[in-house]
């Protein structure tokens, strides 16, 4: 079984320029702050999202977002080099082009055997509409 921590915690980058080295940085955990993850203004949110799993061998959890409308969403996961996975789902790219072709932008999280891994999710809106996401493992 995973399970992901209830409490949030998001950055909100109106720059766009912040890139994963940089939100991984010991530093930057002090700009994540708990909010609603509701996105009103043009710019980045990146969400640091914290997933257990409990059992013995390594899973695999599809992460959807119950959300199709932002313009991109990129999800980072952990490899065992130290280095991040990225994945991509965008409106402006063909739908096979996404991790798993289906109408929300769904990803795919391996955890291995008993660890916390810390996912970091980043969303692109132009401010447009207020978008929301929420995360179902």
């Amino acid at each position: 079984m995973a399970t992901h921590e209830r409490l949030l915690v998001t950055l909100y980058d109106p720059t766009n320029k912040l890139q994963i080295d940089d939100v991984t940085q010991a530093s930057a955990r002090d700009k994540f702050d708990s909010m609603p993850l509701d996105f009103i203004d043009a710019g980045t949110y990146w969400i640091h999202l914290r997933v257990h799993n409990h059992e013995d061998k390594a899973v695999v959890r599809w992460m959807d977002t119950n959300n199709r409308f932002l313009p991109e969403v990129e999800v980072f996961s952990p490899q065992p080099d130290g280095q991040y996975q990225r994945q991509l789902a965008s409106a402006s790219k063909s739908f096979n082009s996404r991790p798993l072709p289906f109408a929300n932008f769904v990803f795919q999280l391996d955890i291995p055997a008993l660890q916390t891994v810390n996912i970091y999710i980043r969303a692109n809106t132009l401010g447009i509409l207020r978008h929301s996401l929420e995360l179902n493992l």
